[in-house]
């Protein structure tokens, strides 16, 4: 839940960045992805309160908000994508040796969810390369490729 709320306010520090810079679309498109960051931390809280566990939302973690270019802001947040995945792996595993199989279902969507959210932001960086950082086609990739909730 901590690492879906950091993520959805990293995800915000870099629209800001990317609206700073006057890439609106880039900025769009990591607006909707905090949203998405923000609605996976919904569910895992709806997650343990249905299955009675007590729920604590506490602070998050630490985010960047200085980045040198487009392609640094989203090496970044791919680098972070790659270390939530182990972490949800690791959460699936934990539920497979523990026989807790509803819980396992419901990290495999998570997982899910993350591969499909790091192939997108690979898709982007991929992108980004192809441009030789030219910041106009790069946002107009965003604009046609935009990610919807």
């Amino acid at each position: 839940m901590t690492d879906e709320f950091t993520a959805a306010q990293q995800y915000t520090a870099i629209a800001v960045y990317f609206d700073s810079a006057g890439l609106g679309q880039l900025a769009r498109r990591f607006h909707t992805l905090a949203d998405i960051e923000r609605h996976h931390a919904l569910g895992i809280i709806e997650f343990l309160l249905g299955r009675g566990y007590p729920v604590q939302v506490g602070g998050i973690g630490e985010i960047a908000s200085t980045f040198t270019s487009p392609q640094n802001a989203v090496e970044f947040i791919l680098r972070r994508e790659h270390d939530t995945t182990g972490r949800i792996t690791q959460l699936s595993r934990l539920a497979r040796f523990g026989d807790d199989y509803l819980a396992d279902r419901f990290v495999q969507a998570l997982l899910a969810d993350q591969v499909e959210h790091t192939a997108r932001v690979m898709t982007l960086l991929t992108e980004i390369y192809a441009t030789n950082g030219d910041l106009a086609e790069i946002d107009d990739y965003a604009g046609r490729d935009y990610v919807r909730v």
